[in-house]
């Protein structure tokens, strides 16, 4: 365990800061979610609400050692990073998307329940876990989500898109890539960069956000002759 930072192990406090900067983030993106209800804003939202979950439960384990409450928070986390698929889903007909987005829903619900009747498995599970966050969240609806930004013609969309985007790969990508790297080879490698990229990830996206509403404001105020 890492020395410890305010009373806390330093593992607890830098997932408990994480959790912090994920809920002020929430608190920032519900104005530009209630203007714009768009589904890559619902799915922004979905990943924060996941990774905030994630963070609290899994540190509140970790300091009381109870192995239930980090199951607890990959059912928050699993359940968050899915429902950003709901974006990518988009590409697909109608159809199509609801029997995709349910099923990759259950799998998430599957590895959870699997962790939960089968404890002594959950070292297994839980790389499974987090493998499945990167896939999901990471890697589809993350490069995706920069895809389209890249492909906008407006700078404001732009800058929204590709940057909560980069968001998203930050924590579900780069964060917990160097989480499974810790948990492959026991060095502490994710205590100074792994958790710097788990907080890192919410105020890039709440930037991102934020930067473009702005030039969009700019861009559509009356020009002055």
């Amino acid at each position: 365990m890492s020395a410890n930072i305010l009373g806390l192990p330093g593992a607890v406090f830098w997932l408990w800061f994480s959790a912090l900067i994920y809920g002020i983030a929430i608190i920032l993106i519900l104005g530009p979610l209630r203007r714009e209800k768009s589904e890559l804003m619902y799915a922004f939202f979905a990943f924060l609400a996941g990774m905030a979950w994630l963070h609290l439960f899994i540190g509140a384990g970790t300091y009381w050692k109870q192995m239930l409450l980090s199951h607890i928070g990959f059912f928050g986390g699993l359940t968050g990073t899915v429902y950003t698929l709901k974006f990518p889903l988009l590409a697909l007909s109608e159809s199509k998307r609801k029997p995709l987005f349910y099923l990759a829903l259950i799998v998430a619900w599957l590895i959870v329940v699997w962790m939960l009747i089968f404890p002594h498995k959950s070292p297994a599970m839980i790389w499974v876990g987090y493998l499945y966050m990167i896939t999901t969240a990471g890697l589809i609806s993350g490069f995706y989500i920069v895809w389209q930004g890249i492909k906008a013609k407006e700078s404001w969309v732009k800058v929204k898109t590709i940057g909560g985007g980069a968001g998203v790969i930050t924590c579900c990508l780069a964060a917990d890539v160097l989480v499974l790297y810790t948990l492959a080879t026991g060095i502490k490698l994710w205590i100074v960069s792994g958790h710097f990229f788990m907080w890192l990830a919410p105020v890039i996206l709440i930037l991102a956000i934020y930067l473009g509403r702005y030039l969009q404001r700019v861009s559509e105020s009356p020009k002055v002759s």
